[in-house]
């Protein structure tokens, strides 16, 4: 009688977990749900996302993080099919939309051999880009063009090497970047720029700086869990160069989780961020990699990084005019040695 009483006890709370498990699930799957659903109802006919008088300039860049972000999550369907198509036929010239469009359409399989080489064809004698043939080099593009030569395995590694340095050479003193050598640091470039090195780091020693890196974002970070200026897009952006470095310690862990936390209370009930798709695809893309990282707080060995255990992803694209302005659960329950990390 006790045993079969025991057993009784026990099946009713492993059922009593299962249905906890499945209502935290079902909650936190929402806000990714929500906003896919947003990002549905509002792509043009035409396959663009974004104010059609900012044709092609800005649409080009919301369409391509939006494709980014459906990429990532697998929603390759009819929009993401769509929006390929119509960034392959639309024309720009600035480096920015140049180097976001060769890495979307190169994740989509379609040949960008023309668009890479002119833009190598372009590079400044520093190898470095700036916003155009002629300009001055600049962290952003010089960022963008090694993300975008990463994408299609771009072979000549000194090259690339010399495009690193660059980066290096001009990461400021408090860890952070500016936009070009000698301007102040800026959590934005600062995280585009983690995410650069952090694609690069299992090649080059890039740790150093990385870790550098990581600590001005954290001293930048905001109570409520932003960064920056507090911007949906910074701390989106933030939160996914934090856990690419692999370099965040256990203890800020629940420094990440209030980013979470602050995404999803700026969520709008439209399943929008702040009714912008730019903003709503990073954040989007932030919040499904809190899901499948499975991050928990670990000190192995002294290392003081969190566990990962995904794949890596491709870098949210940068918006120019908003720059300094499939269901998931993305908050697990993960028990280590007794205690619950939300």
């Amino acid at each position: 009688m006790v045993i079969i009483m025991r057993r009784n006890y026990i099946f009713f709370i492993a059922v009593f977990v299962l249905m906890l498990l499945y209502g935290v699930t079902f909650a936190q799957t929402l806000p990714i749900t929500n906003g896919l659903a947003y990002l549905q109802s509002t792509q043009s006919p035409e396959g663009y996302w974004g104010d059609a008088a900012e044709v092609p300039y800005n649409a080009v860049v919301d369409t391509c993080t939006v494709v980014e972000t459906l990429n990532y999550l697998n929603e390759t369907g009819a929009e993401y099919n769509t929006a390929i198509q119509w960034i392959n036929t639309t024309e720009v010239s600035n480096n920015d939309y140049l180097f976001t469009k060769m890495l979307v359409l190169s994740q989509a399989g379609i040949d960008v051999s023309t668009i890479k080489d002119y833009l190598l064809g372009i590079k400044n004698d520093d190898i470095g880009w700036g916003v155009t043939e002629g300009f001055t080099s600049d962290v952003k593009r010089t960022a963008l063009a090694l993300q975008a030569l990463r994408v299609v395995n771009y072979p000549d590694q000194n090259l690339i090497y010399s495009a690193i340095n660059y980066l290096k050479s001009n990461q400021n003193a408090d860890g952070g970047w500016g936009l070009k050598n000698g301007m102040d640091s800026e959590v934005y470039y600062t995280a585009l720029a983690i995410i650069t090195f952090s694609k690069f780091k299992a090649t080059y020693d890039l740790q150093t700086e990385i870790n550098k890196a990581v600590s001005y974002l954290f001293a930048h970070q905001n109570p409520v869990g932003s960064f920056g200026e507090g911007t949906v897009y910074e701390t989106a952006l933030s939160f996914i160069a934090l856990i690419e470095s692999g370099a965040v310690g256990a203890e800020n862990y629940t420094l990440l989780q209030n980013t979470i936390a602050y995404l999803t209370s700026t969520q709008l009930p439209n399943g929008s961020w702040n009714d912008d798709p730019y903003s709503t695809a990073l954040a989007l893309r932030a919040l499904y990699i809190a899901s499948s990282e499975q991050t928990q707080p670990t000190d192995t060995a002294g290392s003081g990084s969190l566990e990962k255990i995904t794949r890596s992803y491709s870098c949210p694209t940068p918006k120019i005019h908003k720059n300094p302005d499939r269901k998931y659960v993305f908050l697990r329950i993960v028990f280590l040695a007794g205690n619950c990390y939300g």
